[in-house]
């Protein structure tokens, strides 16, 4: 029903602007987080890294953006500033989703200084850290403890967890973020 409601509220919305504007304006639509409903045994949201919590919807018309998959709230900001000043997909006036292999997002749990769980999300699953108990989630889903893995399996690990620290790095710094 919630959604139902939103989307005819958007709708109604939509409908008043161009009627005023005598034209359809360009739109965006997310949210900030899923939420689980009973999806792993939770309910509610910000217990863990997973598809329900973290997948949300992204809506976007009459804007000529490049999506580049997987694509995260942090690159929202980017996209639309190449829209509006002519630097997104030439010719068109609709988003155009682009797959990118290699291309992962950053998540975090909990407090980015002290997170409860730390991720890699790409188009292959996600690589998961649990701080809590020094637990890793491999993309393809399988689980080990850290002091199971062997060399090969740390590369990924090490990866995700020096990307967390030059952040925090960059942000002692005064740095907004530290890039990949």
């Amino acid at each position: 029903n919630t959604a139902a409601n939103v989307d005819r509220a958007i709708g109604t919305t939509l409908d008043l602007v161009t009627a005023s504007n005598g034209r359809t304006p360009a739109v965006i639509v997310t949210a900030d987080h899923g939420e689980s409903l009973f999806d792993e045994g939770f309910l509610g949201h910000g217990y863990a890294l997973n598809d329900a919590q973290t997948r949300i919807p992204l809506i976007i018309r009459g804007l000529p953006m490049e999506i580049a998959e997987p694509f995260g709230q942090t690159d929202l900001r980017r996209a639309i500033g190449e829209a509006l000043s002519g630097d997104g997909p030439g010719g068109q006036m609709q988003p155009r989703v682009v797959r990118e292999p290699g291309r992962v997002v950053f998540q975090y749990l909990g407090n980015i200084h002290r997170p409860r769980q730390i991720a890699f999300a790409g188009g292959g699953g996600r690589l998961i850290y649990d701080f809590r108990d020094r637990r890793v989630v491999r993309e393809d889903g399988t689980a080990a403890r850290t002091d199971a893995l062997g060399e090969e399996q740390w590369r990924p690990l090490r990866e995700l967890v020096h990307f967390w620290e030059r952040m925090m790095l960059a942000r002692a710094a005064g740095g907004a973020h530290a890039g990949r």
